[in-house]
């Protein structure tokens, strides 16, 4: 599903093109826009375009990019049915900025894997490294792709024929360096029941040093419980010591315990290794 917003107060020309990953056109249907590799749509000022496609066909995958006259938001939904047409699972997928160095956080562990998706929208091959880096810091893996030109790939990192095959119950991050700029998405698979939640890709150059989670949510309701999990991945080549500190609806702390760590608090400090991760799990 594309959802495209124009919020500006002319009119905007824009057009969506899907490439396969082999670079070729990626034909799909598209109901209210027919079928093709390549969607020219008007879009009136403060309009809103949602279209999704059909499913119909054989199991395809590419990349899309849309180009506009004016200045838009652009996401995308990446959505799971069953065969009988039941939905089963979806995850927002947004604009990914090209670089030629990224950051994600990776899970092999349970029922969980990861994937990264990765385009090319140079005119010339890239050439990738991709890392994985344990929780201390230090390489365990290495791996390299070739991705011509408009081609795209999607790979999981554990399993036969993945990235990193025998990469289980691992916990850590994925360095991928290019030598052109390329876009890429991370998707966090939950395979029993099955579900995924898109994860940013992490420029290595972003360099921020302060963020604002909007959502936390942790404890029982009458259908389970709510838990959340905090990933934090030091890029630099120094130690780092972070500070999480959480806070209820009202402004005031909100003391929780961390699974695997001691009292209940509002403040949790992180000491991390250069390139090492901590993943931090609410308790309920």
């Amino acid at each position: 599903t594309f959802v495209i917003v124009n919020n500006n107060s002319t009119a905007a020309f824009l057009e969506i093109a899907l490439t396969a990953d082999d670079g070729s056109a990626l034909s799909v249907n598209m109901p209210g826009l027919g079928s093709g590799s390549e969607f020219p749509i008007m879009l009136a000022a403060g309009a809103t375009f949602v279209y999704q496609t059909d499913g119909t066909g054989d199991l395809r995958a590419g990349a899309a990019t849309v180009t506009s006259t004016q200045a838009l938001g652009v996401s995308a939904v990446f959505a799971v049915y069953d065969t009988a047409g039941h939905f089963q699972t979806e995850a927002g997928v947004g604009n990914s900025a090209p670089a030629t160095e990224f950051v994600i956080p990776i899970d092999t562990t349970g029922n969980f894997n990861t994937g990264v998706a990765l385009y090319n929208p140079a005119a010339t091959d890239a050439s990738l490294t991709l890392k994985l880096i344990g929780l201390n810091g230090q390489q365990t893996s290495q791996a390299t792709l070739t991705l011509g030109p408009s081609r795209h790939v999607a790979r999981l990192i554990s399993g036969a024929g993945q990235l990193f095959p025998t990469a289980t119950n691992f916990r850590g991050t994925m360095v991928i360096s290019s030598s052109v700029a390329v876009a890429a998405v991370t998707l966090r698979q939950n395979s029993a029941p099955l579900s995924y939640t898109s994860l940013p890709a992490v420029p290595r150059s972003e360099g921020k040093t302060q963020f604002s989670l909007p959502q936390v949510a942790n404890g029982s309701f009458a259908q389970g419980s709510f838990r959340t999990t905090f990933v934090l991945f030091n890029m630099s080549q120094v130690p780092s010591t972070s500070v999480l500190t959480l806070t209820q609806d009202n402004g005031s702390p909100f003391p929780v315990k961390m699974v695997g760590g001691g009292a209940s608090s509002n403040t949790h400090p992180v000491v991390l290794r250069p390139g090492g991760a901590a993943f931090l799990e609410l308790s309920t």
